[in-house]
């Protein structure tokens, strides 16, 4: 059982962090893993980037320290599950560190990043150490533009764009960015690929897609795909307040942020177990 409630809690909870070692959508895991001698620095994929930071208020990120927000979690039932809706909450210091708190019936699960380790954490305080990796955010979900500043900022990451495309009903431009890296022995993973779709009207981001690793192994990954909806301006930032996650192209949860704050002044200590 305790095994099981490991997996829901990352299945729920995990999808709010973009994780650093996820790589790419299923097209582009056919791609090599090894870094080439020269960065693919597309001139139109970066252009059409910076409008999108642009846009999604890009300019104000370096005014944020931190940041707070309450959602609303809801998972799909069938015959045998019924349906699931939670609370839960999310806070971040300087976009490395990450706490998220779930509410559930036997009490509050929570997922600690300190930018350097991460725990699972149990209502009773007992905690797991996972592997940072497998969750270490190199941007919060809600906040996809964090991830596109960085990237954008960073001259050996690839930038290369797909084309254009259509979701669903929405035309959109797809960019693929790929961070290469000298962490482990394996070069497979070395390499933090994700795909941004850009919204061709709005010029946000409509969707990012990504391979989500799982903690115990590195090496195993599961397509996860990311919609983002509901934008709205707060503290000039353009946040997304519904975000529902696919794995495998099956709906496993939606979001919608209710509440979100920047500059509650948070401290690392909020970033510990224990706390």
């Amino acid at each position: 059982m305790r095994h099981a409630r490991l997996l829901l809690l990352f299945a729920l909870l995990s999808s709010l962090v973009f994780p650093a070692t996820a790589r790419q959508s299923q097209t582009a895991s056919e791609q090599s893993s090894s870094a080439p001698a020269v960065p693919i620095r597309n001139a139109a994929a970066i252009a059409l980037l910076q409008q999108t930071l642009s846009l999604m208020g890009g300019g104000n990120l370096a005014q944020v320290q931190d940041t707070y927000a309450e959602t609303r979690i809801a998972t799909p039932g069938d015959q045998s599950v019924p349906q699931a809706i939670v609370s839960g909450r999310i806070f971040t210091l300087g976009f490395d560190k990450v706490r998220i708190e779930i509410d559930t019936s036997s009490g509050t699960r929570k997922i600690i990043s300190n930018g350097q380790n991460a725990w699972i954490v149990e209502p009773n305080e007992s905690h797991e150490h996972v592997t940072q990796r497998s969750i270490s955010p190199v941007g919060i979900t809600y906040l996809p533009h964090v991830a596109l500043a960085e990237d954008l900022a960073d001259a050996s990451t690839d930038i290369e764009d797909v084309g254009s495309e259509v979701l669903g009903a929405t035309a959109v431009r797809h960019i693929r960015i790929s961070r290469h890296e000298k962490f482990f022995a394996r070069a497979e993973l070395n390499t933090t690929t994700y795909d941004v779709f850009v919204d061709s009207s709005s010029g946000l981001i409509a969707q990012i897609h990504y391979l989500r690793r799982a903690p115990a192994n590195l090496l195993i990954t599961v397509p996860v795909q990311v919609a983002f909806d509901d934008y709205r301006n707060v503290n000039g930032l353009t946040v997304p307040f519904s975000i529902t996650e696919r794995v495998r192209g099956e709906l496993l949860v939606q979001y919608q942020i209710t509440k979100f704050q920047v500059n509650r002044s948070a401290i690392p200590a909020d970033f510990a177990v224990g706390n």
